[in-house]
């Protein structure tokens, strides 16, 4: 009889992800499950709650880059943040294949796990890139920079600092709307924004409605109609990111 595989739960916290890794690679256990706490209905056996501890999660991340290097590591936190539903146990193997080989398995692809991790990596990694040339930062009547997004993954934290060293000198806020996730840049630091208004365009600068009726004649001045390729053009920028460009393709 097989034996019952073990589940541990977590917070949904990256923290949260390394400490239930921990626990189970601290047991020895090749493959197990893990599960977020309130995030499903119960199977038969109940899970293992794991407690964050900041400590317990900087040993286990700093054994992984000793390990694998900052690849490794990267490639840890991209794949969390793609947010796929049921990726942990593929990561897991990931890491404790990694801490085995006391080197980087990033060569691996014919293991099924690491070839996964490094596909769901690479996704969000693109989507991060992308999104750094189609925010558009709109200005508020305050003189504060404004973008807005919905992208697939949680790519937030990848795109924010591009921001930070490409306007080191303005105050600037970038929005996810489908997490309802915001960072701001005051010049100084980063720091998470509670209760961006729903209405921003009301709040818009009217230097910044000029620019953009501006823009917009521009760019329509400067299509050829005989030229026009949809199918170019939403492969090089798919459709869901168009409603939050100025110019609006059609």
């Amino acid at each position: 009889m097989d034996q019952i595989p073990r589940i541990f739960s977590y917070d949904g916290s990256f923290d949260g992800l390394l400490c239930a890794f921990a626990a189970a690679d601290g047991e020895g256990l090749e493959r197990c499950g893990f599960v977020v706490e309130g995030g499903g209905r119960p199977g038969l056996w109940p899970p293992t709650r794991v407690a964050v501890h900041a400590e317990t999660a900087a040993r286990f991340l700093e054994r992984l880059r000793r390990s694998g290097g900052e690849g490794a590591v990267q490639h840890l936190v991209y794949v969390f943040l793609a947010e796929v539903q049921g990726a942990e146990p593929e990561l897991y193997e990931f890491a404790r294949l990694t801490l085995q080989a006391g080197t980087s398995v990033l060569g691996m692809r014919t293991n099924a796990a690491v070839r996964r991790v490094m596909d769901w990596k690479a996704k969000v990694g693109k989507e991060a890139h992308r999104c750094t040339g189609l925010l558009r930062f709109m200005e508020l009547r305050d003189a504060t920079l404004y973008a807005r997004f919905e992208p697939d993954h949680n790519v937030l934290p990848l795109v924010a600092p591009h921001f930070q060293r490409r306007f080191p000198q303005d105050n600037w806020v970038i929005h996810d709307l489908r997490r309802g996730l915001a960072l701001a840049w005051d010049g100084q630091e980063l720091h998470p924004v509670v209760g961006v208004p729903e209405n921003v365009d009301a709040l818009l600068s009217r230097r910044e409605t000029t620019f953009q009726e501006l823009w917009r004649e521009y760019v329509q001045a400067l299509a050829v109609p005989e030229r026009r390729n949809p199918a170019l053009q939403r492969r090089f920028m798919p459709r869901r990111y168009w409603k939050h460009l100025v110019e609006r393709p059609n």
